[in-house]
């Protein structure tokens, strides 16, 4: 999320000659005082891997290098010349933080940057992203990596006022006969209302329309030190039977419709685990009906003034649930 907000602006043709500029002056004044690094003195490339890297800034005086700015070199001593050159070039150009996404098929060059002072940041299944703060008098203000994972649960609602409970083949709950409703994580970009009907048809088949979030939970006791926030959301489906589900065998072993009231019964899951007790008990109304509680509806709006901006999703509390009848 805090990655997200860096609004990443790509140099204009016209700024590549001035950033050029700045690396040929920057070069030619450290080799007068004959502090040009090694690398750099003395090694020559027939691919013009001695130029400085290119990249683009973006909204916080930081320049980011990936592989839609420039040719990242396979051999690491023509790497280590061109990262020379361009730290040169950066700070002479007041360069605050610099990102650096190397691709996995480059992973060889990753040592050359960590041996220059660069830190790893975040990565993915295809690319490890390193950062490197330049200003020696200021500290660090690089955002540090996402903190947070959001997962979302769907409490899938039928026309007979039945909720859909699952048995996981995998996890905390496996192989101990215990019902929980169709759980999973969102993707990077990926909205609340999408995500959670997502999950719902990838491991069980059933479509069904996203109406609100009932309540979220926010945990810090996700894996590997991250946090957790989870949410609820109330679906809504005409469909009875199991018979035509189709389970996503990795994930789940049985599936069934079911009260609601006897999974709050369940032990030790949910019942005897009172943060659990307490957040599912909230999904139902003063009037007994699951789901009939104010919750929040979400409203699209528009992410900026500009036109690339992308659209936000807003969660706003819901209309007051109807009295019962």
């Amino acid at each position: 999320q805090q990655l997200q907000q860096q609004q990443q602006e790509p140099l204009s043709n016209s700024a590549l000659p001035f950033h050029a500029s700045i690396a040929a002056t920057a070069i030619a004044a450290e080799r007068r005082r004959g502090s040009v690094p090694a690398a750099a003195r003395t090694v020559r490339c027939e691919d013009h891997f001695e130029a400085p890297l290119v990249g683009r800034r973006d909204a916080y005086g930081g320049v980011i290098v990936d592989e839609t700015t420039t040719q990242f070199p396979s051999l690491p001593a023509h790497f280590a010349t061109s990262l020379d050159l361009s730290l040169l070039a950066w700070k002479a150009g007041n360069v605050r933080g610099v990102w650096l996404d190397v691709p996995i098929e480059k992973s060889q060059l990753i040592s050359v940057a960590t041996d220059r002072g660069f830190i790893f940041h975040h990565a993915d299944k295809d690319h490890c992203m390193l950062t490197r703060w330049l200003p020696s008098h200021e500290a660090s203000t690089i955002p540090p990596n996402a903190s947070t994972q959001v997962g979302v649960g769907a409490l899938v609602v039928n026309d007979d006022n039945q909720v859909l409970f699952v048995q996981e083949a995998y996890g905390p709950s496996a192989g101990k006969n215990i019902w929980k409703i169709p759980t999973g994580l969102l993707e990077a970009g990926e909205d609340i209302a999408k995500g959670v009907v997502r999950e719902l048809f990838e491991e069980t088949g059933l479509e069904a329309k996203f109406e609100k979030v009932l309540a979220f939970r926010h945990s810090h006791r996700a894996p590997f030190g991250k946090s957790d926030i989870f949410f609820v959301c109330l679906l809504r489906t005409s469909r009875r039977g199991t018979s035509d589900l189709k389970l996503q065998q990795q994930e789940l072993v049985n599936v069934k419709w079911g009260s609601y009231d006897e999974f709050l019964k369940q032990a030790p899951y949910p019942s005897q685990i009172p943060i659990w007790d307490a957040f599912y008990r909230s999904c139902v109304g003063p009037d007994g009906v699951v789901g009939n509680v104010p919750g929040f509806t979400t409203h699209v709006k528009q992410g900026g003034l500009d036109a690339r901006s992308s659209k936000e999703y807003l969660f706003l509390p819901a209309p007051a649930p109807a009295p019962a009848l």
